[in-house]
């Protein structure tokens, strides 16, 4: 762990922190709720992040390792889960009455942009927590700083925590900007189906992260999340018959069941997939070889684009989300 570590990830809580109070104060709320939205989205979070990594986590790595206080034992879906009902009790503790959906999408920013800097935070924590699964030949033009991380014996690997740390500073940009016209609870939603869609792809390119087996534990929270927020607009959607209202779910179901076939050829190459669904006689292949993982990756973001279309169709027929501000 370097010492940029701890101060991206104070000046991530600082800036975080201060857009929040500032986005409730524009909105007419008072800092004192603001505040102890703050303190508690930052418990909450920091609990669930740890309780769900030694819960999902606990097989694999055993009790000891599991219940290690260290930033690569934490899961990050779940500390986020945890900030945003850290937010929703916030507003149930001093306003019971009144839907928190108006907090979280204040919050839902914000958080985006504290998850950037927890990203961020990856590349100097020394671990190789974010880093990609292919290794970089010196001279490589992504072996440097910061699109490259070097482990002790100075090889290099793709910097995968930097594109998340764009990808996620764009999406919290946008959602700053964007104005909520669909009624309270809206814009959390849609920010959390962009995080959760983008980390879809983006948990299959990292080396070290949470697994069972093959299957990548924050890669399914994360299609768990996605499919239950767009199943939650079909339910939602009105004056439209049945199959209208539940295509744009069935698509999205066989589309990630495309994007698990994807992470098979990850690990074992397109070819043995291929027979395996036909049938014919398996044999092993390089999940390297030219051109598979250049293929396996466009059918991917293929599948994640087709998902984005169907929840974008979800959410014209569906009704304005719901709450009293």
């Amino acid at each position: 762990m370097t010492a940029a570590f701890p101060w991206i990830l104070i000046s991530g809580a600082v800036l975080a922190g201060g857009a929040y109070l500032f986005r409730m104060r524009a909105a007419g709320e008072k800092i004192s709720l603001a505040l102890l939205g703050i303190a508690l989205a930052a418990v909450i979070g920091i609990d669930r992040a740890k309780a769900g990594y030694f819960l999902l986590m606990l097989d694999r790595d055993g009790p000891e390792r599991a219940v290690a206080l260290a930033y690569d034992k934490l899961s990050i879906v779940c500390g986020a889960a945890g900030a945003l009902a850290g937010i929703a009790l916030s507003a149930l503790l001093v306003r019971p009455r009144r839907s928190p959906a108006k907090l979280m999408d204040l919050f839902a920013p914000c958080g985006a942009l504290m998850l950037a800097f927890c990203r961020a935070a990856e590349y100097f924590c020394g671990t190789l927590l974010g880093a990609g699964k292919t290794y970089l030949e010196e001279g490589h033009f992504l072996a440097r700083f910061p699109l490259g991380i070097q482990n002790q014996w100075g090889d290099w690997f793709a910097a995968v925590c930097t594109l998340e740390t764009a990808l996620t500073l764009g999406v919290a940009a946008f959602f700053f900007l964007r104005k909520n016209r669909r009624g309270p609870g809206a814009l959390w939603e849609e920010a959390a189906f962009a995080l959760c869609l983008n980390q879809i792809l983006l948990e299959s390119l990292r080396d070290v992260c949470m697994k069972w087996g093959f299957v990548r534990v924050e890669q399914l929270l994360c299609a768990a999340v996605v499919m239950g927020l767009l199943i939650f607009r079909c339910i939602r959607s009105r004056g439209v018959s049945p199959f209208r209202r539940w295509y744009p779910a069935g698509v999205a179901l066989l589309c990630v069941a495309g994007l698990t076939g994807m992470e098979f050829a990850v690990d074992k190459g397109l070819l043995w997939l291929t027979r395996q669904l036909t049938g014919l006689p398996a044999r092993m292949e390089s999940p390297y070889l030219p051109g598979n993982t250049v293929i396996t990756y466009a059918l991917m973001i293929l599948f994640l684009a087709v998902i984005a279309w169907m929840e974008g169709i979800a959410l014209r027929q569906s009704a304005p989300a719901g709450g009293r501000d």
